[in-house]
C-alpha cells in the first residue's frame, strides 16, 4: 500500500523537511512554489493498520524543529491501495497549547475518535481542519456546492466527527463530483434548544477532485479556523503534594490509591485538572532529608513510599499483619507526615509482601511488558538502588567492589558488566535487585491506572519537572557524562530567599546533551507522559542561565550565571568603574573575565563609593543582568525548549518566577509556554500585588504556591504587617473569586486555599499549612491536610459551593 505525502512549507537555506513516523524517519523531496513530497509503502498484511506521523524541519546544523500538536493518526483498510496527503504545517500558534492532551485527551476525550478512517468509500476525498475553541456542546458543519455538502444549505450540511480533541473530519464519496467549494460553520445551541450558526470568514475554501482511483483515499488538510463566538477554554483545579493527601485508608502518606480520591473530590467540584509536586524516587538515607521531593535519584523512577502496599496482598503472618496495622494507625493520626517512619513500615511490609508474591508477578505477561519498554533505565536504577543499599553508602563515589565468579568489580563506576552480575539469579545480591523492580512495577500500575481512571472522571493530572537530579543517584552514577559535579545549581537572592539558595544539584553539561538532540531529556519527558498530561517546568529560568555554585561553596551569592559573557578587565575600565574584587567575580571558564558579584550592592567596597561611583557600577551591573545577555539566553534556551515541548503532547507550562528577564519572557510566548501568574508576587516592577484581570491567557494563575505562605497567611500579614493574624474566611474568599476571574486558561489553587472559604476546613494551627520555606535549607516537608478525602466527597455543600464559584467565573 502506497502513501503519498505532500506538504507546503518555505524553508530556508541547508533546512530539509522530514517525516516522522513510530519506526523511521523520511526526508522529502522539495518539487516547486514550497511543495516537500515524499512516498512510502506499507505492509497492509493486517486487516487494519495505525499510521501515525508528523513533520519536523532540520538545518545544516542539525537542529530539529518540529510541528505543533500530536501525530496524525490514521487507521489504514486493509482494501485501500493508495492513500494521497495534502497536509499543513501544524504552526506553534497561541492555540498550539490547545492541542495538548489537556483538551485533546481529557476535556474532549468523549466526544473524540482516535483515528482518521479511510475507505469508507471506493473513492474516497478526507476534509480535516484543525477547530479549537469548540466546546463540548458545539458542533462544527462543513457546508458547499455539492449533495454530500450540503448544496450550500445550512440544514443539509453535514456534522463533522471530532478527532483526537481538537481536529474535525468529514469523509465523501469523491468518485463523481467536480472540485469541491466549501466552508466551516459552527453550530451553537441555546438554552431553549434553537441553534445559531457562524460561517467562517474568509473566501470560500477549493478542494481540487482529480485522478479519481478505486480504494484510494484523498486526504485534504486545510489548516486552522477560528470562530468569533467560539470562547478559548478556561479551567480550574487544586494543587497539592501526594504527600499531604490524608484518607482513612492511608498509611501516614497520601499514595495513590489516594489520588483516586482526590480525583473524584475534583470531578465532584467541576474542577478538571489536579497539580502534584515531583513524585520520583528521592531515597539516599531514608531519613527527613529524603522528603525534599526534588532531589531525585532518578527522574525516571517513581517513589515507593507512594505505593498503596495493602494492594500488592495482605501479610500471610496474622502476628506481622496486626503489627502493621497499629503502626498504620498510628502514623495516620500523627497531625505531620512522619516521614523516616512513614518509610520503614512501608519498605517493611512490602519487602515481606515481595517475598511471599514476588516470583508470581514476575510471570506476568504486564510485567514482561514493563521490562521490556523500561529496562533501559529501569535496570541501573535497580541497580544503584542495590549497591547503595549493600555498601549503606548513597555516594557512589565510595563505593568499591563486588565478586563476580571470583572477579572483583569496580562498583564506583557504572559498567553494563554490574547490571549483568546483578541480573544473575545466584548472585547475593539478585534478590534486592530483582525487589527494586518489583516496587517499579507496582508504581507504574498504581500510577498508570490513575491517569486512566482520572481521564474518565474528566481531569487531567499535571506533574513537575524538577530542575536538578541529585548528585548521588541513579542518574548522575548511570550518566556521569551530562552533569558538572563541580557546580552546584541554585537561584540568586529573590523574593523567596533573601540570600540565595544552594540546591546542591549538579548543572548540567548542555553542550554534551546537545550532541544526540537532548535524548535522555526527550526520554524523561515521554516517560513522564505514561502518568500526567500537563507538566510544570521548575525554575524554567535555568534552561536559558542557571546560577552556579562552585561545589566547594556552601553560600548561593558566590555563585554566577552560566552560560554568560563575562566582562573583560577593559570592559570594566570602560565603564568608569575600577575593578575590586568584593565587586565582582572570576568566571571559572575564562580566566580575567568576570561577572558583578550578585550581591556587590551590601559590599563595604560599594557603601565607601561616591554616589557617581555607585551609579556607574549600577549602570554595568544592570546592564549585566538585565541587557547584556537578552539575545544569548534567549538563543540558548529556545534550541533546547523547543525540541523538548514537541516530545510529547503534554502541555507545558513554566514556573517563571525569580531573577525574571527580557528573553525568558519573550521565549516562553513565541514558543507558547504557560506562564505562572501568583498573585503575592507580581512581575511588575515596584508592584506588590498582581492584577488577575491583566494575566495573559496563556498562563495558570494561582493564589500562592508551596514555596511561599498560604493565602490565609498572606492575606492576614498584608492586612495587618505588625502583628499577622489568620485572614478570615469572607476575606479568602474575595481573593479566590479574583483569581478565578482572570482570563488565565488555568487557575489551579492550592488545597490549603480553597479550604480557607470554609470555615469548618480552616486548619485552626494555619500557618503549619505552608509546605516549604525556601530560607530554610533544611526544611521538612511534611505538611498533611487535617481532613480526610471521604469526608470532603460526603461535603456536597462544600462541593457544590466550589462548583458555582468556578461556574460563574465562566470556567469550564
Amino acid at each position: 500500500m502506497r502513501i503519498t505525502f505532500n506538504i507546503e512549507f518555505n524553508t530556508r537555506w541547508g533546512e530539509e523537511l522530514y517525516v516522522e513516523t513510530e519506526k523511521k524517519n523520511f526526508r522529502l523531496q522539495y518539487t516547486e512554489n514550497g511543495i516537500w513530497t515524499g512516498e512510502i509503502r506499507l505492509d497492509t498484511g493486517s486487516e487494519h493498520r495505525i499510521l501515525e506521523y508528523r513533520y519536523f524541519v532540520q538545518n545544516s546544523g542539525g537542529e530539529t524543529f518540529y510541528e505543533a500538536g500530536k501525530r496524525r493518526a490514521i487507521a489504514i483498510n486493509s482494501s485501500t491501495t493508495s492513500i494521497e496527503a495534502h497536509d499543513k504545517w501544524c504552526s506553534n500558534s497561541e492555540e498550539a497549547p490547545l492541542l495538548t492532551a489537556p483538551f485533546s485527551e481529557v476535556l474532549y476525550r468523549k466526544d473524540s475518535a482516535q483515528y482518521i478512517y479511510t475507505h469508507r468509500y471506493n473513492n474516497e476525498t478526507i476534509i480535516c481542519v484543525t477547530a479549537p475553541k469548540i466546546n463540548s456542546c458545539q458542533r462544527l458543519l462543513i457546508c458547499g456546492n455539492s449533495p454530500a455538502l450540503g448544496s450550500w444549505q445550512i440544514r443539509k450540511a453535514p456534522e463533522m466527527t471530532r478527532v483526537d480533541g481538537e481536529r474535525w473530519v468529514y469523509s465523501t464519496d469523491g468518485s463523481d463530483i467536480a472540485d469541491l467549494q466549501f466552508k466551516f460553520l459552527l453550530a451553537t445551541p441555546s438554552e431553549d434548544g434553537d441553534i445559531t450558526y457562524e460561517w467562517e470568514k474568509g473566501e470560500n475554501r477549493i478542494i481540487p477532485v482529480s485522478n479519481r482511483q478505486r480504494h484510494k483515499s484523498f486526504i485534504w488538510e486545510q489548516g486552522c479556523v477560528i470562530f468569533d463566538t467560539a470562547a478559548a477554554p478556561r479551567i480550574a483545579g487544586c494543587a497539592i503534594p501526594l504527600f499531604s493527601l490524608r484518607s482513612k485508608k492511608s498509611c501516614g502518606i497520601g499514595d495513590f490509591s489516594d489520588l483516586r480520591l482526590l480525583i473524584d473530590w475534583a470531578a465532584k467540584c467541576g474542577q478538571r485538572i489536579i497539580q502534584l509536586l515531583p513524585v520520583n524516587d528521592t531515597t539516599s538515607t531514608n531519613g527527613w532529608a529524603d522528603s525534599y521531593p526534588y532531589n531525585c535519584i532518578s527522574v525516571f523512577a517513581l517513589h515507593p513510599i507512594y505505593l498503596d502496599i495493602e494492594a500488592l496482598g495482605k501479610l500471610p503472618d496474622e502476628r506481622k499483619y496486626k503489627e502493621f496495622r497499629r503502626d498504620k494507625k498510628r502514623l495516620n493520626n500523627e497531625y505531620f507526615l512522619n516521614y523516616p517512619e512513614v518509610m520503614e513500615v512501608k519498605s517493611n511490609y512490602s519487602r515481606a509482601i515481595y517475598k511471599e508474591y514476588g516470583k508470581a508477578v514476575f510471570a506476568e505477561p504486564c510485567f514482561y511488558t514493563f521490562i521490556k519498554e523500561n529496562g533501559e533505565w529501569l535496570y541501573p536504577y535497580a541497580a544503584f538502588c542495590t549497591l547503595r543499599d549493600y555498601f549503606k553508602e548513597p555516594d557512589f563515589r565510595k563505593w568499591e567492589t563486588i565478586e563476580h565468579n571470583g572477579i572483583k568489580l569496580e562498583c564506583s563506576t557504572f559498567s553494563d558488566k554490574i547490571v549483568e552480575t546483578l541480573k544473575e539469579s545466584g548472585h547475593s545480591l539478585n534478590d534486592n535487585f530483582n525487589y527494586h523492580i518489583y516496587l517499579q512495577y507496582h508504581l507504574h500500575r498504581q500510577l498508570s491506572e490513575c491517569k486512566e481512571y482520572a481521564h474518565k472522571m474528566g481531569v487531567a493530572l499535571k506533574g513537575d519537572i524538577p530542575i536538578g537530579v541529585s548528585r548521588n543517584g541513579a542518574d548522575s552514577w548511570h550518566n556521569p557524562q551530562l552533569f558538572n559535579f563541580g557546580m552546584q545549581a541554585g537561584a540568586p537572592p529573590d523574593a523567596f530567599s533573601d540570600m540565595g539558595q544552594n540546591w546542591g544539584f549538579p548543572t548540567y553539561d548542555w553542550e554534551q546533551m546537545a550532541k544526540d538532540n537532548y535524548s535522555w531529556w526527550k526520554k524523561r519527558l515521554r516517560h513522564m507522559q505514561n502518568y500526567f498530561d500537563a507538566y510544570r517546568i521548575d525554575h524554567i529560568l535555568g534552561f536559558f542561565r542557571i546560577w552556579e555554585i562552585p561545589a566547594d561553596t556552601a553560600e548561593s551569592s558566590a555563585g554566577h550565571f552560566s552560560p554568560a559573557l563575562p566582562l573583560s578587565l577593559s570592559e570594566i575600565a570602560a565603564s568608569g568603574v575600577r575593578f575590586s574584587n568584593s565587586l565582582f567575580i572570576e568566571d571559572p571558564y575564562c580566566r580575567k573575565r568576570y561577572h558583578p558579584a550578585i550581591l556587590a550592592k551590601k559590599s563595604r567596597r560599594y557603601c565607601s563609593m561616591s554616589a557617581a561611583e555607585q551609579e556607574k557600577f549600577d549602570r554595568l551591573y544592570d546592564n549585566f543582568f538585565f541587557e547584556r545577555h537578552n539575545r544569548f539566553w534567549y538563543d540558548n534556551a529556545v534550541k533546547k525548549l523547543q525540541q523538548l515541548i514537541a516530545a510529547t503532547n503534554m502541555l507545558a507550562c513554566g514556573e517563571d518566577l525569580g531573577m525574571l528577564s527580557e528573553p525568558v519572557t519573550r521565549c516562553m510566548q513565541n514558543l507558547h509556554i504557560l506562564s505562572l501568574e501568583v498573585l503575592m508576587m507580581p512581575k511588575q516592577f515596584g508592584a506588590d500585588l498582581g492584577e488577575p484581570q491583566k494575566y495573559p491567557y496563556l498562563s495558570v494563575c494561582t493564589t500562592s504556591t508551596h514555596d511561599s505562605q498560604t493565602l490565609r497567611m498572606w492575606l492576614g500579614k498584608r492586612v495587618c504587617p505588625q502583628e499577622p493574624k489568620d485572614a478570615p474566611a469572607e476575606e479568602c474568599l474575595k481573593i479566590v473569586r479574583k483569581i478565578l476571574a482572570a482570563k488565565s486558561m488555568i487557575a489551579v489553587l492550592p488545597l490549603q486555599d480553597w479550604f480557607s472559604i470554609e470555615p469548618k476546613y480552616r486548619n485552626r494551627y494555619f500557618e503549619s499549612e505552608r509546605i516549604n520555606d525556601p530560607s530554610n535549607p533544611h526544611n521538612q516537608w511534611r505538611f498533611r491536610t487535617d481532613v480526610c478525602l471521604e469526608d470532603l466527597l460526603e461535603d456536597r455543600a462544600f462541593c457544590n459551593k466550589i462548583k458555582e464559584l468556578i461556574s460563574e467565573s465562566g470556567r469550564e
